[in-house]
């Protein structure tokens, strides 16, 4: 099976269900103005601009699921690992992404607390 992991900035409520196969939208690439490829989209009819970012090296994504739901909020939780990934396809409401987007720049901290913890 092919999973495709996509980021865009949305409220989530976790006591609806949600089809997501069917509601995230589907994909082309262009050419910006430098000649780079951008991932065009919309959703619901607004549009989306995409880039496929790689995850660092050393670092997996994953995807986890409850197999039940709790009973009470107090009730301890139990999730499993369902899928694991090493990129994600973010998206920007209209801009392309950037540098200045916290969840692209959380990448390169990453990188930056590893330069700084590691000790030779």
């Amino acid at each position: 099976m092919s999973i495709r992991n996509n980021s865009a900035s949305c409220e989530q409520y976790p006591d609806m269900q949600c089809q997501v196969s069917s509601t995230m939208p589907s994909t082309s690439f262009s050419q910006d103005g430098v000649g780079q490829r951008v991932l065009r989209a919309s959703f619901r009819g607004r549009p989306l601009v995409g880039d496929k970012l790689e995850l660092p090296k050393q670092y997996s994504g994953i995807v986890m699921q409850e197999q039940k739901q709790p009973l009470t909020e107090s009730t301890e939780r139990t999730a499993h690992v369902t899928h694991a990934f090493k990129s994600i396809v973010y998206w920007n409401w209209a801009k392309q992404p950037s540098k200045n987007d916290a969840f692209i720049s959380m990448l390169d901290w990453i990188d930056i607390a590893e330069v700084l913890h590691t000790s030779d």
